[in-house]
């Protein structure tokens, strides 16, 4: 019996509204994800961005002087493992495969060396922090920007004590400091927590509290101003944001500005640059006033000053990398030996101070240039294969790669994941579908474009 056309249109009413509902990408993809689930999603993203945030300083130690866990690591698995029990997570499985290439070769460097040549805890937590490269997510591009909005919020609250830091050091008090009622142990090591501006200087850097240091609020800062000039362009977040960025004393944040600028030139309006232009001006202005613009322009000499943090962050590490090539060329392949790098903070001994090994240097040098080409591939795959918006990953990228210790650090893989690697976007795969999808042949009649109708 022939449906009558109430119960046709009972039919497409019964079907779930792309605004409601949409195909999960888990399993099967007809399997329907409601937008609650969703609306959770981003809601547990956002908490967890925020949780690991305010506990990157902290860390459980696990006996003897420098083993210790972050706890930013167990809070970003203890969501994987809800995210997987209710569904709403899952295994990609090129990245898992390009995973266990990763891990076989850097393995497989270490085998053969002397006991106490290499760190196995080293090797361990590389690899378990690249682990959260394969857990992706599907959402639509709706929900993923409510998670970017969340980020920028907190770049704001970053913004706030930044500003905070230079009020109350105004005032003549000492800036606030977490470590001061931390114990010491459960203190994530490695880092310069309170910095002066520079030498005998009665100014300190301001690390917003939480912040590992000065210039990890500032790439934390630089990263929402730059996804906020590209999706949402609000002028009081733009210019709170570039405020704080300019007084957070952190040129990796600038770096990370810098660096982005092309891809922002196209996204922004006449209007914002010159709003941008006017800020900076006042901001300059208002530093001059204080004395404190002098400090600024000193940082930017660093790159040509040994033991300086810039020429350590970005000249020694290409310096370190050659003379091995030079000295240890049978090392080239298989390396030196997992954490067998100096260690980053204040060593007379060994001439560093305030080092920051940046990844690939790190990676090389332990582990060996084949382990570093099957890592790269891993870790750009990750980053760039989800579909993520290039300005994002982009930023993602810069402050991973280029401007931390990041290797073994997990909340610089956790930023990377929460704002660009941990997403296969649902839009995306519904547009290829249909871009693939097989549509039906015309009659040959109006292929060759006759009427059909005609005699």
């Amino acid at each position: 019996m022939a449906e009558t056309a109430m119960e046709k249109r009972q039919a497409l009413l019964a079907q779930p509204h792309p605004a409601t509902a949409s195909p999960a990408l888990i399993g099967e993809r007809s399997v329907p994800m409601p937008i609650s689930d969703e609306r959770r999603i981003v809601g547990i993203l956002t908490c967890e961005f925020a949780a690991v945030v305010l506990t990157q300083k902290i860390a459980i130690p696990l006996g003897g002087a420098e083993n210790q866990i972050a706890v930013a690591l167990l809070i970003h698995y203890a969501v994987l493992v809800y995210l997987f029990v209710f569904g709403y997570a899952r295994i990609d499985t090129p990245r898992l495969l390009l995973l266990c290439l990763f891990s076989a070769t850097a393995i497989f460097s270490q085998v053969g060396k002397a006991v106490g040549a290499f760190s196995l805890p080293s090797l361990l937590l590389m690899l378990v922090t690249s682990t959260i490269l394969v857990v992706v997510i599907p959402v639509h591009r709706s929900s993923y920007l409510q998670i970017l909005r969340g980020f920028i919020t907190l770049s704001m609250c970053a913004s706030v004590m930044v500003l905070g830091d230079w009020i109350v050091q105004l005032a003549g008090f000492p800036m606030p400091s977490l470590e001061t009622v931390t114990p010491k142990p459960w203190i994530y090591l490695e880092y310069v927590y309170v910095q002066p501006l520079q030498w005998d200087s009665p100014w300190f850097k301001p690390n917003g509290l939480f912040f590992l240091e000065a210039s990890h609020v500032s790439q934390f800062i630089a990263m929402g101003l730059v996804i906020e000039l590209a999706f949402f362009r609000r002028p009081a977040v733009i210019a709170l944001n570039a405020i704080a960025l300019f007084f957070s004393y952190g040129g990796t944040g600038l770096v990370i500005v810098a660096l982005s600028i092309p891809f922002l030139a196209a996204r922004l309006r006449p209007s914002v640059l010159i709003s941008s232009a006017v800020i900076a001006v006042a901001v300059l202005v208002i530093a001059g006033s204080l004395g404190l613009l002098e400090a600024f322009i000193n940082r930017s000499a660093e790159f040509s000053q040994s033991n300086s943090s810039g020429y350590n962050r970005f000249i020694l590490p290409v310096e370190r990398f050659a003379q091995l090539l030079q000295d240890q060329p049978e090392r080239l392949f298989f390396g030196m030996g997992a954490g067998t790098m100096p260690k980053a903070v204040n060593n007379l001994a060994q001439l560093t101070f305030g080092l920051a090994w940046p990844p690939y240097a790190k990676l090389a040098v332990e582990y060996g240039i084949i382990t570093f080409l099957c890592w790269i591939v891993f870790f750009t795959f990750s980053f760039f294969g989800g579909g993520a918006p290039l300005v994002v990953i982009w930023v993602a990228f810069v402050q991973y790669q280029l401007l931390n210790g990041s290797l073994n650090v997990p909340i610089h893989t956790i930023y990377g994941w929460l704002l660009c690697a941990g997403y296969h976007f649902i839009d995306h795969e519904l547009r290829r579908d249909n871009r693939t999808a097989r549509q039906p042949k015309p009659p040959r009649a109006v292929a060759l474009g006759r009427n059909p109708g005609a005699v």
